[in-house]
């Protein structure tokens, strides 16, 4: 006989919801296709956060907005077309009278970065005569990153980063190359290190 603790147990494992969303990240101007991975031969809502954007029932789907939204009727997946940043969110799939949660996804869509621009500068009180310092500022989409190099390498000095990964580095061919990326693209932009140190 089970005890009142593992009904209990039961119970709540069988109405815990799950919180794992699929984080999918898209470029702006791409298309998402988001799957259920399986075949469901059942009635399917998809919502965008709380908003209902599709219904498919026995293989027919009805779309609030086709020209933005297709569902593939074999798999019950939804495609996403011509992203915007205003189609990120929260994407579920459900079904059932309580609207149980098939899969989630939660789809970022970002800006593909722009070319970084690098500024330099002599650092007047580092230097000496035989090692050349200059600060490196690496600036993209208002973020920037200031870097103190030397002839061989570089190291950070401050950064105020909120939507791009900046770096600054030393390349072997005597470049100083930016590089900016973010989760959908990645631009560099290089400098000759002889072109600052005169």
């Amino acid at each position: 006989m089970r005890s009142y603790l593992q009904i209990f147990i039961l119970i709540i494992l069988n109405f815990t919801p799950d919180c794992g969303a699929w984080v999918v990240y898209k470029s702006v101007g791409d298309k998402a296709h988001l799957t259920l991975k399986a075949r469901w031969n059942i009635s399917v809502k998809w919502r965008k956060d709380h908003s209902l954007i599709a219904v498919v029932e026995n293989q027919k789907p009805s779309i609030k907005r086709p020209e933005k939204f297709h569902i593939h009727v074999s798999d019950y997946s939804l495609f996403i077309h011509n992203l915007t940043v205003n189609d990120s969110g929260s994407y579920k799939a459900q079904t059932g009278q309580w609207e149980e949660n098939l899969i989630e996804y939660k789809l970022i869509v970002q800006e593909p970065v722009s070319q970084p621009v690098i500024n330099t500068n002599l650092d007047l009180q580092s230097n000496s005569s035989s090692v050349c310092h200059i600060l490196v500022k690496c600036s993209v989409d208002g973020d920037s990153v200031t870097y103190d190099c030397d002839h061989k390498h570089c190291s950070q000095a401050n950064a105020t980063l909120t939507r791009v990964n900046i770096t600054v580095s030393y390349t072997d061919n005597e470049l100083l190359e930016c590089t900016a990326s973010n989760r959908v693209g990645k631009k560099s932009t290089s400098l000759p290190m002889n072109n600052t140190c005169k």
